[in-house]
């Protein structure tokens, strides 16, 4: 207007204006810093948001914005626009009875004296986001009514074309287009992933605009093409180094359509693409769209006569500058051109492309101001493999862990808090580590950078949960909070939102079937740059589309979150966690370790409660339970111990539920080894007494020495006088004399 270029520009409910001689700056604020042209609720109850405006045949400058409008009473904004184009000298609201379901991104566009005004409606994140529209005979600002055909423009009936909208319109000469977003596809949750779209726009002879059939075909040139050279590379033969899917097939870089992705398998190695032009000829250009324009990628790009023997064609190892397309020059004859793609700026960015052009000409040369980035150290980044494992087997039974040391790569150690030292006990037929009253463990070593952004892992643990609470983190290795998809945290949760995965927004991941509480459970989560899945038991539970923005990474923690705001409150029996995606086999494989343990029968009072003690539950691999609820022993406290205190004829009866408990070890041998205090002793103390067990010798240690005495010759004999007993242990093997308990 007037010889300069007005920009306008939102921040969440504020438009904001700036103005310039240039369309590419340097711009001047139109008004002072911090202040917009169009505040929130500038006209009542339009919330304020995607600006947008329209100059009409007078020359009269007009805008629309809105958001949400859903509400009751709500709708679209319109102002016009004073000479200044800072102010307003006429508000309107259009109501959404009118432009009904009106939610967002107005657009105004004029045709034979009619007035339409599209917008969306919808969900933007889903696959209800739609395009409608009003009309006027009188003006930009009105009245309208509801335009026919509506909605103009929806999802498609096979979901290739998902959640259009956010549109506006073009028009060239007398023919009008539909410009709009869609989703990818296959479709990444949360909207994010969207791709610009056009399609023509068609009327009816009342000037009724007809329901677009959207379609994946060009539109064709608009204007002079400026690159007429004929790409040799196109739906030419192609070979790569692996590819994601069927969705992302090698093809796909060659048929020049930006809705189709070649994509390899692996986000953590290098990739490489490979075209037979069919026959040598002369190559002086290639012209490569990356998955994104706005990361550099490092590439290699090499020729040949027959696929053979390759010389280099563009190095660009090296290379940190972004755009697209990314062109290289040069001048030579071949059939083959390979592609191989080393690093990415962006942590464990996909190593894909969109299409690859190949041309005997160089003569096209966009203009691009593009500035060189500084080298990223990022780029060279190489994962590690299993960084993190931690197995309670290898700990000691009824000790405080203050420590658990880390077999994995990383090494190092997760230290507890010293007011709350979780337990080391055998639960259920597992050794585990109990993580009850808050306790929880911090690593002294921080994730590797291998774990940022999208980059690849994998968690893989064993554990139980008594009861299932809204948000039980497992594990987690970042900040909580801030930006949206920037977490990491794997949990046993009840959350409908964040129950298992919680990364901060839209990707947080629920389990979509709850693990039984009170039961094993092998619970694994597998990133691979593309696809999140979430594994229960060796059974796939749930998996999504996404990207990942990974950041503020902080020492690994087990038991609660970032902030410590919630805490895990079962067992963990092993933790592994890997900067690698696991395949399903791997996975499947964890799923059926058992984790064995020698133990078969655990009993042991600390955790039991005061009074008659009805059922006694074995923690050992045989399981089972001691039922004493006819004559029950009392729990209580005892010589400085909680205790199963027997009198009468309650023992005989706790022997027999024993015995018959044992009787599922077979002839095996076995070891026993009780914390008791017993009349045979003629004392008031607590003993150790330990029953090796064989066909061919029995031998009892009493307090770690070899007993020769006939004073007590087993817990399941007559004469044994049982007073009161802390614990029972019994092995499934006959252990030698050096055994000391818990180990």
């Amino acid at each position: 207007k007037d010889g300069k270029y007005y920009m306008y520009y939102c921040q969440p409910v504020e438009i904001f204006g700036a103005s310039s001689d240039s369309p590419v700056g340097p711009w001047v604020p139109l008004l002072q810093p911090g202040k917009p042209v169009v505040k929130n609720f500038l006209v009542p109850n339009v919330i304020t948001l995607d600006g947008q405006t329209f100059r009409d045949d007078d020359g009269k400058m007009y805008m629309f914005w809105g958001t949400w409008g859903i509400y009751p009473n709500h709708g679209c904004g319109v102002g016009l626009l004073n000479d200044d184009m800072k102010t307003f000298s006429k508000l309107a609201q259009i109501p959404n009875t009118i432009a009904k379901d009106f939610f967002e991104a107005p657009f105004m566009f004029k045709r034979n004296g009619l007035y339409y005004l599209t917008y969306s409606s919808g969900r933007c994140e889903d696959d209800t986001y739609r395009v409608q529209y009003a009309v006027s005979k009188d003006g930009p600002m009105g009245p309208f009514v509801y335009g026919k055909n509506n909605p103009i423009l929806t999802t498609n009936g096979d979901g290739t074309v998902h959640g259009p909208g956010h549109q506006s319109v073009l028009q060239e000469n007398k023919d009008f287009y539909l410009i709009y977003h869609r989703h990818n596809n296959p479709h990444s949750g949360g909207g994010y992933h969207r791709q610009v779209a056009a399609d023509k726009l068609q009327f009816d002879k009342d000037g009724n605009i007809e329901k677009v059939i959207p379609s994946h075909e060009r539109i064709g040139y608009l204007a002079k093409n400026s690159n007429p050279s004929a790409d040799l590379a196109r739906n030419s033969k192609v070979t790569a180094s692996s590819h994601y899917s069927e969705d992302f097939k090698p093809e796909f870089a060659v048929d020049n359509n930006n809705g189709t992705l070649w994509k390899p398998k692996n986000n953590t190695t290098e990739s490489w693409l490979s075209i037979d032009l069919g026959s040598l000829k002369p190559v002086k250009s290639v012209q490569t769209q990356f998955e994104y324009a706005t990361w550099y990628y490092q590439y290699l790009i090499e020729y040949s006569p027959d696929g053979t023997t390759w010389s280099i064609f563009s190095d660009k190892r090296s290379n940190t500058t972004h755009g697209s397309p990314m062109i290289d020059v040069g001048n030579v004859k071949a059939r083959f051109i390979r592609i191989s793609i080393l690093n990415t700026e962006y942590p464990g960015l996909n190593k894909a492309i969109w299409n690859v052009r190949v041309f005997s000409e160089d003569t096209y040369h966009p203009k691009s101001n593009v500035v060189a980035k500084k080298a990223s150290p990022l780029t060279s980044i190489k994962p590690q493999g299993l960084l993190i494992d931690l197995d309670a087997s290898d700990l000691k039974l009824g000790t405080a862990l203050s420590r658990w040391e880390n077999k994995g790569k990383l090494g190092g150690q997760f230290i507890a808090e010293e007011e709350n030292t979780p337990a080391v006990e055998l639960l259920d037929g597992r050794k585990a580590v109990i993580l009850s009253n808050n306790a929880n463990l911090i690593a002294n070593v921080k994730p590797p950078e291998s774990l940022l952004g999208n980059s690849s892992f994998s968690i893989a643990a064993w554990v139980y949960n008594d009861t299932i609470e809204d948000e039980e983190p497992i594990i987690s290795w970042t900040d909580r909070g801030g930006v949206d998809l920037t977490n990491a945290s794997l949990g046993f949760g009840s959350n409908k939102k964040f129950g298992a995965v919680a990364h901060w927004g839209w990707p947080d991941m629920a389990y979509k079937k709850l693990p039984i509480a009170k039961e094993w459970h092998h619970i694994a989560l597998v990133f691979d740059g593309t696809m999140e899945k979430l594994y229960v038991d060796g059974v796939l539970d749930r998996q999504e589309l996404k990207m990942l923005y990974i950041a503020n990474l902080k020492n690994f923690i087990l038991g609660t979150n970032g902030d410590h705001s919630s805490y895990f409150s079962g067992a963990i029996s092993s933790l592994k966690i890997y900067d690698v995606a696991l395949s399903e086999a791997e996975i499947v494989s964890q799923s059926k370790q058992t984790g064995e343990t020698n133990i078969a029968i655990y009993l042991e009072s600390s955790k039991l409660d005061y009074g008659p003690l009805l059922i006694w539950k074995n923690e050992g691999a045989l399981k089972g339970n001691l039922v004493l609820k006819d004559i029950p022993p009392t729990v209580t406290d005892f010589n400085g111990k909680i205790a199963i205190v027997f009198k009468g004829q309650e023992q005989q009866v706790f022997q027999k539920r024993l015995e018959s408990l044992m009787s599922n070890l077979g002839n095996k041998a076995y070891t026993s080894v009780a914390i008791l205090v017993s009349d045979n002793f003629n004392d008031e103390k607590w003993h150790q007494v330990v029953t090796t067990y064989s066909a061919e010798q029995t031998s009892i240690y009493i307090d770690g020495k070899l007993s020769t005495s006939k004073m007590y010759q087993g817990l399941l004999k007559d004469d044994l006088k049982l007073k009161a007993l802390n614990s029972v242990i019994i092995y499934n093997q006959k252990l030698n004399a050096a055994y000391r308990l818990g180990g």
